[in-house]
């Protein structure tokens, strides 16, 4: 579960009660679901409280890993100087763990599980958003300003593992529509506009990169401002010896599907 629980339940509710309430959707309707095999990943309207809230770090389940990245150590770059000494303290403990996981060989996929998306992006100016001199402006820019100290590690390490990266609180325009809307997607080989914070924030601000793993948010529950359209979406994993395949779902059945050539190919089925 990709954060912002509070939000999804009206803001008057505390994050335990707003995620239990979430929760229960799933248990509703799957009573026999194993409730120990969710995760929760704090979202920025979120109290990283522990009874609910998943820590920071590596999730080990039978047939793939969940590397969570909670909020408060991947937080949106209008924290300024301390949202960047954050996002290095996160890249330096995925970099011990995945060495770690490299000299054990391990080949399982890894799902990495955030709420702040990584690509440039910029939410729609709104009227109250002015300049000096009275022009509209947006001040989103700096939502992902400091996802490159991240990407650049989890891409390189993508040559290694089977990664995907989940992401969610998505604000994208019409400026971002390549990433996609109610599916955001981008495969292995796709290009990805990743910011470049040296530089003052601004709709060029970024450097394209290639990807070497697979880029997608969770599913679909809220909105986007771009010109996409905007279904409600859920998605499924099968992880098979040589692939894995992605299929995502509306109320109508299946809407898109996805596959990932694994760079650990297994023997067994």
């Amino acid at each position: 579960l990709g954060g912002d629980y509070e939000s999804s339940y009206a803001y008057s509710h505390s994050t335990p009660d707003a995620y239990n309430r979430v929760e229960g959707v799933i248990t509703n309707e799957l009573p026999y679901y194993n409730t120990k095999n969710i995760v929760g990943v704090q979202g920025n309207h979120d109290i990283n409280d522990q009874s609910v809230i998943d820590a920071t770090g590596l999730h080990e389940f039978e047939h793939f890993l969940v590397y969570v990245i909670n909020n408060e150590d991947y937080p949106a770059g209008t924290g300024g100087s301390s949202a960047k000494a954050k996002t290095e303290a996160t890249a330096e403990k995925l970099v011990e763990t995945f060495d770690k996981l490299l000299a054990e060989g391990e080949t399982r996929p890894i799902f990495i599980a955030t709420h702040i998306p990584m690509h440039h992006n910029s939410r729609n100016p709104k009227a109250n958003n002015k300049d000096a001199n009275g022009n509209v402006v947006s001040t989103g820019y700096n939502e992902t300003l400091y996802s490159s100290i991240l990407f650049d590690e989890i891409n390189a390490y993508a040559t290694m593992f089977d990664i995907v990266f989940f992401f969610g609180h998505n604000h994208s325009g019409n400026y971002d529509d390549y990433i996609g809307g109610s599916v955001n997607f981008l495969g292995k080989g796709d290009t990805i506009r990743i910011p470049d914070y040296s530089v003052t924030p601004s709709e060029t601000s970024y450097t394209e990169r290639t990807l070497n793993f697979t880029y997608m948010n969770y599913g679909y529950v809220g909105y986007v401002n771009n010109t996409y359209e905007k279904t409600l979406t859920m998605g499924a994993f099968e992880i098979c010896p040589d692939r894995i395949e992605i299929t995502r779902y509306s109320n109508t059945g299946v809407y898109k599907t996805h596959e990932i050539d694994r760079v650990h190919k297994m023997n067994e089925p």
